[in-house]
């Protein structure tokens, strides 16, 4: 018991001072070592060391120290900054590096850790041993060693030798170079060396030994050190070399082909043997080994013999067995040497193809469907197909015949183009051409086929094929060509669309385009969506180009017309857009200009700017539409121009000024266009042109308005002029005023107009009332006429004569006044009726006034006559009173 309680105080003592020791001094120095290759200058080794202190405030750690001593370097290893409390411990590490060209030894540093504000937080020393490793050769071995050296050819022989070289040291070597001492005729290099050999490793160093012609034979030895970059000792190593000279036996290039050789049968051929090791000759062959199954070999090499260096040949001969596949390569692998024991064995391979004789195999009709693809109406549908057949052996197949035949007579089957011969391993064929009854069913027919040959067999087939009557799909163009189309001009073309053959109809037919700009083309009429076999219907295209098409550019549709059941058909139609007939207007301008003089000038200088045009256009420049559209403005009008001034002239010179207003104001309108458009054409060389033209027909434009506006200023000043004269020529006058931009002149004229067109509205009404006031007397007058006889009315009753002498008085007065206003007015035409209204009613009334003289002086004759009676009727009535009263009468 007292032990243990001695033990218990030892214990307790033992960690007080324990603990005592740990508050009063540092946490301890870090350590650490490294190994360096003594024979290695680049690289280095590294090691990481911890030390473990107290904080002795509160605080950043910020900054360490790194130190340096050339070889070796002490990196802190921790992540800065990082924080610390006082009163605790942290740990924290260093790197430390030596170089691999640095010193055996300890390499001691002191580095501080410091606060944020400079301070110290510890200090604590690093301790670095660097040891160097060294290299130590061990026992070289030899590897393929005795080098064996037989010359089997007439060149240097080389062989191929091995070291394995021990390093038993710790270091790392480096081997630097192998020194050799060879015999004569001997040489020895190095042909790979490591860079390096780890200690306690191995490494390999690969030599290659030459053998010159001259040198002896026997054995004889190489000796050699191999040497590091330290001079290390040892490494010495020893080999032997044997060298033999015996005669070789060679084929060239190491294999014989015998060529092909037929199942069963055999092939011979000779071969070169040369010798090749170039000192002895052979003096006979020995051949050894080579077997395959599917055949055999063998050999003549009697009487072979050659010099150094020198070659003779031998035969060789393989047989196949029968079952041998065909194409099989025989191969059979031989050593060649000559007869000396000494004579090394050369590997020698023989080949051989096994072929086959000619065989007639694989005849095949390629047909399936012989479709009736032509119109009904044909005498035949025609159809061929081709009979095939392969030579399955290597020998060529001669071919006797080939003869074809179908089991229905109404399709006739005839065979041509056959192939004589066939190559092995090749194919023929004929040609079997079908002729068809066009009435012939659709249905399964068979095609029968016999190939016969000389020496490879004979063959039949049967082919099973349909009879389709086919459904064609046919359109009269796929290519629709519009060519240039002038822009505006309207055309139409009409294609027919329909199905060809004759034997089945088109359902659901559809016309789609599928491509190409959706303006100035359309279909106008399409084929129905059903048509009969062997019926077509039009197609019809119209394309109509607007000012929105570019000029010569080519336009393209595509469309796609389909059935059902059938191919679909494609049509491309195709049109360039072109001028508004430039021809035209040119032609016309070179007519006009043959005049000669300002119309010349005028015309040329329009028809430059035309064709200028239209050549650039076509050469690829590009023109604004509103110029392009303008210009051919300006050729029309030009030609309008010039045609209105010749006839205007024309005209005026004929007094006909009424007619020459009309050319007059084409004229200033087509010059006003002119002008107008000239100054709004972008393209320069056009203006300039329109501008020449608008200045050449300046003067002529002038002259004939200048002439017209004299003529009708002339009717306004004649005392002369009817209203409606002086109306006209105010209107024309107001026209050319407003033609040349004279506004205010123009309202004068039309004002005057206005009040000579009322002017003559007043005398016109006048003159329909007094013709109305006449026509509606005389027609009352003609309804109380004592009669009508052919239209003609008569008055017979003497008392109305001065009626009828007062009536006429005053319509011919009233349609004298009626056509009096007329006359002024200027409407002559009406003058001119009522003028005859009043010559036709005063022949009337002059035939009723005789008419009613007439009955006045016969009811005078007739009153006279009825006096007289009555005075004669009175006298005998009085005479015969008196004789009454005289009584005479009784006498």
């Amino acid at each position: 018991m007292p032990e243990a309680s001695d033990c218990r105080r030892l214990a307790v003592v033992a960690v007080a001072l324990a603990v005592l020791v740990g508050f009063a001094v540092p946490a301890g120095a870090a350590s650490g070592s490294v190994t360096v290759d003594a024979a290695i200058d680049s690289g280095s080794e590294s090691t990481t060391m911890q030390f473990t202190f107290t904080a002795p405030s509160n605080g950043t750690i910020t900054n360490a120290d790194e130190p340096s001593t050339g070889d070796v370097s002490f990196a802190f290893d921790d992540r800065l900054p990082f924080s610390v409390s006082a009163g605790e411990q942290y740990t924290v590490s260093y790197t430390a590096t030596a170089d691999q060209s640095a010193s055996g030894g300890t390499y001691s540093e002191s580095v501080g850790l410091y606060y944020s504000d400079g301070s110290t937080a510890t200090t604590e020393p690093l301790d670095l041993t660097v040891t160097e490793a060294e290299p130590q050769f061990g026992s070289v071995r030899v590897s393929d060693a005795p080098v064996d050296v037989v010359f089997t050819s007439s060149g240097a022989q080389t062989r191929s030798v091995s070291l394995d070289v021990p390093n038993t040291g710790n270091g790392a070597m480096v081997p630097e170079d192998v020194s050799f001492d060879t015999p004569s005729g001997i040489s020895v290099s190095v042909e790979s060396m490591p860079s390096r050999i780890d200690g306690n490793r191995e490494g390999t160093i690969d030599l290659e030994v030459t053998v010159d012609r001259n040198a002896p034979t026997g054995t004889t030895q190489v000796t050699g050190t191999v040497q590091d970059n330290l001079g290390t000792s040892g490494g010495g190593f020893s080999f032997d070399v044997d060298v033999s000279k015996p005669p070789v036996a060679g084929v060239p290039g190491g294999t014989v082909d015998v060529g092909d050789v037929l199942v069963g049968s055999s092939t011979t051929t000779s071969f070169e043997v040369s010798e090749q090791g170039g000192f002895t000759g052979l003096d006979g062959l020995q051949t050894s080994g080579g077997s395959d199954a599917d055949g055999s070999i063998s050999f003549d090499t009697s009487g072979f013999s050659t010099s150094a260096g020198g070659s003779d040949t031998a035969e060789v001969t393989i047989s196949a067995n029968s079952d041998a596949p065909q194409h099989e390569t025989l191969r059979f692998t031989t050593d060649l040497s000559g007869v000396d024991s000494d004579s090394p064995a050369t590997s020698t391979t023989f080949e051989a193809r096994v072929i086959y004789p000619a065989t007639l195999e694989n005849v095949d009709a390629l047909i399936n469907t012989f479709e009736f693809d032509e119109p009904r109406t044909v005498s035949a549908q025609q159809a061929e197909t081709t009979v095939r057949f392969d030579n399955g052996g290597d020998l060529e197949m001669d071919v006797q015949s080939v003869d074809a035949s179908v089991s229905d007579s109404r399709i006739q089957a005839r065979v041509t183009d056959v192939s004589s011969t066939v190559q092995g391993q090749s194919s023929g064929d004929a040609t079997v051409q079908l002729a068809a009854d066009p009435s012939t069913p659709e249905g399964t027919y068979t095609l029968d086929v016999r190939v016969e040959t000389a020496d490879a067999g004979t063959e039949t087939i049967s082919q099973e094929f349909e009879v389709d009557h086919g459904t064609d799909l046919a359109v009269g163009e796929s290519d629709v060509g519009f060519g240039e189309v002038t822009i505006t001009e309207r055309r139409t073309r009409t294609i027919d669309v329909g199905e060809a053959l004759g034997y089945n109809d088109l359902s659901n037919v559809e016309i789609e385009r599928v491509d190409g700009p959706d303006r100035w083309l359309e279909v106008t009429e399409q084929p129905p969506g059903s048509i009969s076999a062997g019926e077509a219907a039009p197609l019809v295209y119209q394309l109509r180009f607007d000012t929105d098409a570019e000029a010569y550019q080519e336009y393209t549709w595509t469309f796609e017309v389909s059935a059902t059941g059938v191919e679909t058909e494609t049509i491309t139609v195709s049109a360039v857009a072109r001028l508004l007939s430039p021809e035209a207007i040119i032609s016309d301008l070179d007519e006009q200009a043959g005049a000669g003089g300002w119309q010349a000038t005028t015309a040329e200088s329009t028809t430059g700017a035309l064709e200028s045009m239209e050549s650039r256009l076509r050469e690829g420049e590009s023109f604004s539409n509103g110029d392009i559209q303008r210009t051919l403005a300006v050729g029309q009008s030009t030609v309008v121009l010039i045609d209105s001034v010749e006839s205007a002239q024309q005209l005026q010179s004929e007094g006909n000024y009424e007619a020459a207003q009309r050319e007059v104001i084409s004229a200033l309108i087509a010059r006003n266009m002119i002008e107008q458009y000239a100054a709004n054409i972008e393209d320069e060389e056009t203006a300039a042109a329109f501008t020449r033209s608008a200045e050449a027909s300046a003067d002529p434009v002038a002259s004939i308005v200048d002439e017209q506006q004299s003529h009708y200023e002339s009717v306004l000043e004649s005392d002369d002029a009817t209203a409606l004269e002086r109306h006209f020529a105010s209107d024309n006058l107001a026209e050319l005023a407003r033609q040349r931009g004279n506004g205010d002149r123009a309202a004068e004229y039309e004002s005057t107009a206005e009040s000579s067109f009322e002017e003559y509205q007043q005398q016109v009404s006048t003159g329909v009332n007094r013709r109305t006031e006449a026509m509606n007397a005389h027609e009352s007058f003609t309804d109380n006429a004592t009669l009508t006889v052919l239209g003609q009315p008569l008055v017979l009753n003497p008392a109305r004569i001065d009626e009828v002498n007062a009536h006429a008085a005053s319509v011919s007065g009233d349609l004298q006044a009626a056509e009096n206003a007329f006359r002024a007015a200027g409407a002559t035409g009406e003058a001119e009726a009522v003028a005859q209204t009043r010559s036709d009613v005063g022949t009337e009334l002059t035939i009723l006034r005789y008419a009613l003289y007439g009955a006045t002086v016969l009811f005078a004759v007739l009153f006279l006559l009825f006096v007289v009676r009555e005075v004669l009727n009175a006298r005998t009535f009085i005479q015969e009173s008196r004789e009454a009263t005289a009584g005479d009468f009784l006498l």
